[in-house]
């Protein structure tokens, strides 16, 4: 049994009315006073209308309803209908001068009652805000699709260009293949020359060449790498490396620390960029060409948040507008992402690339014949280079054939017999290490 329905058998009325502006304002109870709604004309394509729900499931039974809306007197006549659905026995307009009678009869509690006027397009003096907004909102799906792809696209461009113009300067580099390092720089630092950014590479390939250097020794123990300090002194250290060993080591025992201090990462990082910088291989620090290009991306994509929240409350139906914002926030996730590695380089930084590059080839692509008149720890002494050059894992399988001993800063407890079991054994050393480090760091330096 269901609950027993409430008849009123008085007539329910609703008085409306419209402003030269396209304003709705309704006729309070008592007394002429009228409210200002939130509804209003929109103006379509073809054509301003009013389209308003005046019944939505009432909860009881009215034998008759009336709805009246009134326009200005010097209006045209509108085109009206009603849509009364859900439980309303019959329905009529009446039409007098200025004024339409909406009357729907026998209505149902769960009914809905929908009103429509449309007049000419133009005949009400919107405000100049709500004819954008309407404007913008009779825009086809299509149209808001292609513009948002457009959007995205110019942030994808952006990075384009500036990339191309690092390609140019790199497309005029000859490199050739040198069987040496061009320099003693370390390898963090080449790994910003090629790169421009510091990455989980760059930190490996310094602390193996720390280890080649004779500060570390390494003990590969239950497939868990446990470092100690071997040098007590910072003589031939540059500044990073030194803050490197101070913040990954308490103390000097084998305990490997994972509570890293973020603000002496981010130090350690910006130290590396300055150096770069001071070394003059780049005509501005790299650190603010990130700096910049990802705080245009934060902003970028901030605006277009905005602008999707404020789509999403004044433009409901049709959704379209927010394909404009959802392609802005793209741009600027594209341009925070991909914005780094736009520095230009010095004559001298070009120079260097070259070099470096010419070294990278070395390792890449060495044939058997050169690798087998090499010394044997020249294997460990450029695998920090390798690592940095993305070769690491080629340049390991160059000498896999060789005999292999380890290197005597490591240890380990399990049988190591080639130069791809070591290399493969120091895959903890990045993910537990280099990659947690990288994490700390502030988006806008790394």
């Amino acid at each position: 049994m269901g609950k027993k329905p409430v008849f009123a058998t008085e007539i329910s009325d609703m008085v409306l009315y419209l402003g030269d502006d396209g304003s709705l304002y309704k006729k309070r109870e008592k007394g002429n006073v009228k409210e200002k709604l939130n509804q209003r004309i929109y103006r379509l394509q073809d054509r301003d209308e009013l389209r308003l729900l005046v019944v939505e499931e009432p909860g009881k039974i009215f034998d008759t309803i009336v709805i009246s809306l009134i326009w200005p007197k010097n209006f045209p006549q509108p085109k009206l209908n009603m849509i009364a659905v859900h439980g309303v026995g019959g329905k009529e307009i009446y039409v007098s001068e200025n004024q339409a009678n909406y009357v729907a009869y026998y209505v149902g509690e769960k009914a809905l009652i929908t009103i429509i006027a449309s007049w000419p397009k133009g005949t009400f003096d919107l405000p100049w805000y709500y004819r954008l907004k309407d404007w913008l909102a009779t825009r086809p799906g299509y149209l808001w699709l292609a513009t948002s792809s457009i959007v995205a696209l110019i942030g994808l461009l952006t990075v384009g260009i500036l990339a191309f113009r690092r390609f140019q300067e790199r497309v005029m580099l000859k490199p050739s293949i040198r069987t040496t390092p061009p320099g003693t720089l370390p390898p963090a630092i080449i790994g910003v020359l090629l790169r421009q950014k510091i990455g989980p590479k760059e930190i490996l390939a310094t602390l193996l060449d720390l280890a080649n250097r004779g500060y570390l020794y390494m003990l590969d123990k239950e497939n868990q790498l446990i470092f100690t300090i071997r040098k007590n002194d910072s003589v031939g250290l540059y500044g990073f490396e030194k803050a490197l060993l101070e913040e990954i080591f308490k103390e000097k025992d084998f305990a490997l620390r994972h509570d890293f201090s973020k603000s002496k990462i981010n130090d350690l990082f910006l130290s590396i960029y300055d150096l770069v910088f001071r070394l003059g291989l780049f005509v501005k620090n790299p650190r603010d060409i990130h700096l910049r290009w990802r705080l245009w991306g934060v902003l970028i994509a901030i605006f277009g948040i905005l602008g999707f929240l404020v789509s999403m409350r004044f433009f409901p139906d049709p959704p379209y507008v927010v394909l404009f914002w959802i392609g802005l926030i793209i741009c600027g996730v594209i341009i925070f992402d991909l914005g780094h590695g736009f520095t230009a380089y010095t004559k001298e930084g070009l120079t260097a690339l070259q070099e470096w590059l010419s070294f990278a080839n070395f390792l890449g692509q060495a044939d058997s014949t050169v690798i087998n008149s090499l010394r044997p720890e020249i294997y460990i002494r450029f695998l920090p280079y390798a690592i940095v050059f993305n070769k690491g894992a080629v340049w390991s399988k160059k000498f896999s054939h060789l005999p292999f001993t380890l290197p005597n800063w490591f240890i380990s407890d399990r049988p190591i017999h080639s130069t791809i079991d070591f290399y493969q054994s120091l895959i903890p050393l990045r993910i537990h290490v280099a990659e947690s480090l990288i994490r700390e760091v502030r988006p806008e330096i790394d």
